[in-house]
């Protein structure tokens, strides 16, 4: 069984995936060629390669605070913790839970943001600095697939414009700016790229897999548990699991379903558009055309009994915020559940918002994931 990254982002989304990861146990599909449980992106840790040392944890002098994104806005409130902010490879403007919370805090006079980004994006509007990245076309690297287990290599196609970097190359300038002197934090791409293909005993060279393009990670079918030994104290499947219980969860998974909304409360569900990678490409004009308007997708019986018509412009909202869509009445969605694609750039958008303005700051039931999926609105039509 392949797990997604959307399934687990409701409530109880936790308790919903350790349900399904019992499956091949039940049936005895464990431990031989094409049986198991997999969860997403983890294959070079699956094959030797050190992502905490990748990571540069061993740097770390004691504990390193954490935070989780899903409460970013609620955390860069806080004028006693938080005095600087840097950002890359994101825009949490556009991506992150409490849209309009989030802006206020960005907005703070005492608060330096530094985003390190290819465009002017909506979180770059609130830097006191923006620091330019290089594209992906721009630099070399290794790129891993969700499904399967196999490694590509990401060729430079040309310099960097202006002055442009690779984010390696930006902080690699910070830490010898900053006056730091670990060797870490100096690794070129060159030396870090051949540090991991030998970690997970790929067998040719940066240079070989760029003129091949990728390759398998294991020249066999990986056959992940094959001696039936398992990392957990009885050194079994524990499906009746004291480490469950210890974090405050049953002892075994249970078969429960949400609440039912209030009467005239919708489910919202935000999933990828086609379109776009997350909010990635959302500012490209071809990609904004093929888009189109921002809307929500009504059920046909709730949209009749609602007096909703296709186009008609709603309102969605709850106590986070609210945003005005285009209704487009259609049966994607069982009736009480509304559909309204993630991604958009609030910048590029009449609402000046997107769908995320809706959501909390709510975590499901296991692990701090995103509770996403669980939010909950209100529908009006507007005249």
């Amino acid at each position: 069984l392949w797990a997604g990254q959307g399934l687990q982002r409701q409530p109880t989304g936790g308790n919903v995936m350790r349900a399904i990861g019992l499956l091949p146990a039940f049936t005895g599909n464990v431990g031989k060629p094409g049986a198991g449980f997999y969860y997403l992106n983890i294959w070079p840790a699956l094959v030797g390669a050190d992502l905490d040392a990748l990571a540069g944890a061993e740097l770390a002098a004691g504990e390193v605070p954490k935070i989780n994104h899903i409460g970013l806005a609620g955390e860069l409130e806080r004028h006693d913790r938080f005095r600087a902010f840097i950002t890359w490879n994101t825009n949490p403007v556009a991506s992150a839970a409490e849209q309009a919370r989030l802006r206020r805090a960005l907005s703070r006079e005492d608060l330096f943001t530094v985003v390190v980004d290819c465009f002017p994006t909506d979180t770059a509007d609130y830097a006191d600095i923006v620091l330019p990245a290089a594209s992906f076309l721009e630099f070399d690297d290794l790129t891993f697939s969700y499904m399967n287990p196999m490694i590509g290599a990401q060729t430079r196609a040309r310099a960097p414009i202006g002055e442009a970097l690779p984010n390696t190359e930006i902080f690699r300038r910070l830490a010898r700016a900053m006056g730091f002197e670990d060797k870490a934090l100096f690794e070129t791409d060159d030396e870090l790229i051949a540090r991991l293909l030998a970690e997970m005993s790929v067998p040719i060279s940066f240079g070989e897999l760029s003129r091949v393009g990728h390759c398998f990670l294991s020249k066999e079918p990986l056959n992940f548990h094959e001696g039936l030994a398992f990392d957990t104290p009885s050194g079994k499947i524990e499906i009746a699991s004291d480490a469950a219980v210890a974090q405050g969860l049953s002892r075994l998974p249970t078969p429960e379903a949400d609440p039912r909304p209030a009467s005239g409360v919708f489910r919202l569900l935000s999933p990828a558009s086609k379109w776009r990678l997350n909010d990635s490409y959302a500012n490209d004009p071809t990609i904004a055309k093929r888009s189109g308007t921002a809307s929500v997708t009504v059920h046909p019986d709730d949209a009749e009994a609602a007096g909703i018509v296709e186009g008609a412009n709603v309102r969605l909202s709850n106590d986070a915020g609210s945003i005005e869509l285009c209704a487009v009445i259609a049966a994607l969605a069982p009736r009480g559940v509304l559909l309204s694609h993630k991604g958009r750039w609030p910048k590029c958008e009449d609402a000046g918002a997107n769908v995320n303005v809706l959501h909390m700051a709510r975590s499901s039931d296991v692990a701090g994931c995103s509770a996403v999926h669980g939010t909950e609105v209100r529908l009006e039509v507007l005249p």
